[in-house]
């Protein structure tokens, strides 16, 4: 008896808790919608999952860059926090584990238009603005209650930060899109700009509180346990093409898209037909039944459709011009499959040259096709009645079922060269030396022991055993570049490599590198082409990282350990110390550069197969 009134009482602090934090959300009603009377300023998921913070604009650049979420405050001064709110960038909204707090959510574009409607239009800007603070007291009357303050936005290529003048708001869904306030009153939602904005939430008529929750509780846990039930991979090259998309059907079986190994035509008109398909071509995510419409529209000959479907590669022939939701599928999966496209012979890689692609979906609104823009990462449309006849890149995809006798064809994935092998997704063979192209992400030893993660800067710094962190303390980096070691977990003898493989020597590094027919310039052409200009032409995959400083700060500049070490007579101290070695390539190297550091500092590891 006495367990069951404790666990009675526990579920009603529980749920009084609840309603606290529900009931400390200040909110306005305009009209029949319920906005948060502030900017948002969570710097946790609805998980609890910390949203990495990008303390300098070089941080910014590489979370934006590596389209992995990141906040920071205007002027990167917390202080400023209670007076504007959190500025985010535009990977935060379309993360699974949710920022709204729960019963609200990021509003779309629809959401916005509505309010722009209580106001009375865009010219009316003034009654959604704070009273105090805007250019030239060119202030709001705030008559609504809304009461946004003049917080302009976070520029990073410029390294400003827009205020006084302006605010800006993320539109959910269309990234790079805005719902903007200035001092002259006027509301503008017509933009894009690729820039770090506020979040004002409104409430979410549709979810309730039990869904809300379960939400939560999936979240991206739930999202890296499933990938595990899976045969395939993104970024895996199979069936004609390299995988994009995977789902699996009711019956378990895996079903996925993959796009095709080149651009069909950089210079494709979307029809040449005259006047609008309609309902038939309209589809966002059937590309099939899209491209089918648009070549037996009256007048047809020629078409970015045709193209796909009269496409044939590796005994393939059911190609067709993606929907708009395939192009956005390709652009979230952008970077996995560059990596790929980058070791497969003569294959073209994602918007290499030209960002702009035809989707097979005509606008419901203008009749006109929709491109995406992979530069800003958005849809677009045009008035022009002509558009369908402009000249933009085609690209083709296919679906696929694990178990169907099409997708099982032989295909010739090897990429073969003299000099240059590609084994799979995870290894590269240079030179007859056999590298992994992803950095290593265990968490034990060879025998099975755990490696220790310290994450606190102090323990970091004071340790002598060996240890792991992530870089930033952020576990969606970590996934992405693996770990950050100590020279103690290097050289442990439990072993930290895989068995059959092991950490490189300063002499095999040299041996990488002085064999390259590129050598001359080794950064540019091993590190990945994404978040530094290189052009990774040999599968290595050197990922733009950081490392941890022997004070247990972090900062950016990429190094990976050796096996080698030196010894430094230290004049200060009288005696000699030990350092650990790495090498370090940059693009504006050319050539690898061996660096000694302490053996608390926290570096990448990449193995060589034994």
């Amino acid at each position: 008896m006495k367990k069951y009134v404790i666990s009675c009482l526990m579920i009603v602090i529980c749920i009084s808790e609840l309603n606290a934090q529900k009931s400390a959300i200040k909110s306005v009603k305009i009209g029949s919608q319920v906005w948060m009377a502030k900017n948002l300023d969570v710097t946790t998921f609805r998980n609890g999952d910390l949203i990495p913070e990008a303390k300098t604009i070089e941080l910014w650049r590489y979370y934006d860059d590596n389209k992995l979420p990141a906040f920071c405050y205007f002027n990167h001064d917390k202080k400023t926090k209670d007076k504007y709110g959190v500025i985010y960038n535009r990977f935060v909204t379309n993360d699974p584990r949710g920022i709204a707090p729960n019963g609200w959510k990021v509003p779309d574009r629809g959401d916005w238009d509505i309010l722009k409607q209580n106001v009375g239009g865009s010219q009316n800007g003034r009654s959604l603005m704070s009273k105090s603070g805007w250019f030239k007291n060119f202030n709001g009357i705030n008559s609504t209650g809304f009461n946004a303050p003049p917080a302009g936005a976070y520029e990073p290529y410029g390294n400003r930060f827009r205020n006084n003048y302006e605010t800006h708001f993320i539109i959910a869904n269309e990234p790079c899109a805005y719902f903007s306030l200035n001092a002259s009153g006027n509301i503008q939602d017509n933009g894009s700009w690729c820039v770090g904005m506020y979040i004002r939430c409104i409430q979410d008529s549709i979810r309730d509180d039990n869904q809300t929750e379960e939400l939560k509780n999936v979240s991206l846990k739930y999202s890296e346990s499933n990938k595990t039930q899976f045969v395939h991979r993104i970024g895996d090259y199979k069936y004609g093409g390299i995988i994009y998309e995977l789902w699996k059907d009711e019956e378990g079986i895996e079903n996925g898209m993959v796009v095709s190994l080149n651009d069909l035509s950089s210079n494709q008109s979307w029809t040449n037909a005259i006047g609008r398909i309609g309902w038939k071509a309209t589809s966002r995510d059937n590309g099939l039944k899209n491209s089918t419409a648009i070549i037996n529209q009256k007048g047809h000959t020629e078409s970015a459709a045709k193209l796909c479907l009269d496409y044939s590669y590796a005994g393939y022939d059911d190609w067709f011009l993606p929907a708009i939701e395939d192009l956005y599928s390709i652009y979230k999966n952008e970077k996995i499959l560059n990596n790929t496209l980058s070791k497969v012979e003569n294959a073209d890689q994602i918007a290499s040259m030209i960002y702009q692609y035809w989707s097979s979906t005509e606008s419901v609104d203008g009749g006109n096709p929709i491109v995406f823009e992979f530069y800003f990462g958005k849809e677009m449309d045009n008035n022009d009645r002509n558009y369908k006849m402009y000249n933009i890149s085609t690209r083709a995809v296919r679906l696929f079922k694990s178990n169907s006798v099409s997708s099982n064809r032989s295909t010739n994935t090897k990429n073969v060269e003299t000099t240059h092998q590609i084994i799979d997704t995870n290894v590269t063979i240079i030179h007859g030396q056999t590298w992994m192209s992803k950095n290593l992400d265990v968490s034990r030893f060879r025998n099975g022991d755990l490696i220790p993660h310290i994450s606190s800067a102090e323990e970091w710094k004071t340790t002598k055993s060996p240890a792991w962190c992530y870089y930033n303390n952020d576990s969606l980096v970590g996934k992405q570049n693996g770990k950050l070691y100590n020279w103690y977990a290097v050289t442990d003898p439990r072993g930290i490599a895989p068995k059959g493989w092991h950490i490189p020597t300063v002499e095999e590094v040299h041996l990488l590198t002085t064999n390259l027919v590129h050598a001359y310039n080794a950064g540019k052409v091993l590190n990945t082409r994404s978040g530094w200009d290189a052009a990774d032409i040999y599968g290595f995959n050197a990922l733009a990282g950081g490392f941890r400083r022997i004070d247990g700060l972090f900062e950016s500049g990429t190094y990976w350990w050796t096996k080698s070490y030196t010894n430094e007579y230290d004049y200060s101290l009288g005696t000699t110390i030990q350092y650990g070695q790495s090498f370090l390539m940059q693009s504006e190297y050319k050539n690898v550069k061996i660096v000694s550091h302490p053996k608390n500092r926290g570096m990448f590891i990449r193995c060589i197969k034994d």
